[in-house]
């Protein structure tokens, strides 16, 4: 679809740049069991029938925190299988491929915050680690991670900082591989945090193949956070477009922005409930 095409589409009256995820189709409420109260922070893997939800189950070690979900019958319940062993101490966690999350601990738990890999290991039905070490060995204020993704013999995540204030929360990208196999900073994300950009980072989760960003921020102190995506150029993102969903104004706050593989099926938090869209054309490959 050209781009003079969606601008018909949307009835817009400016020229607008070239979507680099969607545009999206008219939203509809992702449904969780009512045995979870105030489920929020979805993430769910590429088979579309296993997740992770932060939010309240009375029958769980832990009521209230991070849970195991799965899809059955277009309704997302609790997994008992997958519910025992690392993620009942978690603070938040994304899930992964491959029977893995990423998670974090904040202050409120440990006197140092730190991201790490954790794996499910279905033979005794439990989630252990840390693997791989901890994401940000530096780390002194908390931070929340997106989504993380292998490439090769690298492995990427994407992660939110907090500030004191939360005004100034900040996006980074870290990096896994050889030869160190190590955690590393990269800069990925540095032109993000330009201070004239004015951008309070609420989240963020990248493509499959690492050339896309989609993160949700607040832009010049605005009372409400956007959704915008980003191609990977020369080895950074750069300040991205605002992502369009059909039926959902362009001042609405939407957060905790999830995306399948190459961002076809996008999943956002609005009105305290979570919602999905599908994107109404192919997705095109990153740059």
């Amino acid at each position: 679809m050209a781009v003079a095409g969606c601008d018909q589409v949307w009835q817009l009256e400016r020229d607008v740049p070239p979507a680099v995820c969607g545009p999206y189709s008219s939203p509809v409420e992702v449904v969780f069991s009512p045995t979870i109260s105030d489920p929020h922070d979805f993430s769910v893997d590429s088979s579309g029938t296993r997740g992770l939800i932060y939010g309240e189950f009375p029958r769980a070690p832990r009521a209230t925190g991070v849970h195991a979900i799965k899809l059955v019958n277009d309704e997302w319940v609790i997994d008992p299988e997958r519910e025992a062993g690392a993620i009942t101490s978690l603070d938040g966690a994304h899930i992964s491929e491959n029977d893995f999350l990423i998670g974090w601990l904040d202050k409120s738990s440990v006197n140092l915050p730190q991201i790490s890999e954790y794996q499910y290991f279905p033979t005794t039905r439990m989630w252990g680690g840390p693997a791989s070490g901890v994401v940000d060995s530096v780390q002194s204020e908390t931070s929340i991670a997106g989504n993380l993704i292998v490439t090769g013999t690298q492995k990427f995540v994407v992660t939110t900082r907090l500030s004191d204030d939360d005004m100034t929360n900040s996006l980074r990208v870290f990096e896994y591989g050889p030869p160190g196999n190590s955690w590393a900073l990269t800069g990925q994300a540095a032109p993000l945090g330009v201070e004239s950009l004015k951008l309070n980072a609420r989240g963020a989760v990248m493509t499959a193949d690492h050339g896309k960003l989609v993160y949700a921020a607040e832009i010049a102190h605005r009372d409400f956070t956007q959704l915008f995506a980003t191609y990977r150029t020369r080895d950074e993102f750069r300040p991205g477009v605002p992502l369009i969903i059909e039926d959902v104004p362009a001042d609405a706050d939407l957060t905790e922005p999830w995306i399948d593989g190459d961002c076809g099926t996008l999943y956002f938090r609005r009105d305290e409930k979570t919602w999905m869209a599908t994107a109404l054309v192919d997705p095109s490959p990153g740059q």
